[in-house]
């Protein structure tokens, strides 16, 4: 499962918001309550308890010298 936001609230939570790593089957799940009561992923991540996923750039890799 693909983490769609990470949980960065240091035990804070929101009602209805499980404090974790939330994945899209977390989305799917709860989806209708969350509707219901104005939850969004904007709203997630405004609220400082979630962050989108940083996108991991490939290391570079230095190029070996001649003579190396």
């Amino acid at each position: 499962m693909e983490i769609k936001l990470h949980y960065i609230g240091r035990g804070d939570a929101l009602i209805h918001v499980p404090a974790h790593d939330l994945t899209e089957e977390d989305f799917a799940e709860r989806a209708e309550l969350w509707k219901e009561n104005g939850i969004t992923e904007a709203v997630l991540v405004a609220s400082g308890l979630y962050e989108r996923p940083k996108t991991e750039q490939p290391k570079k890799v230095k190029a070996a010298k001649e003579g190396e």
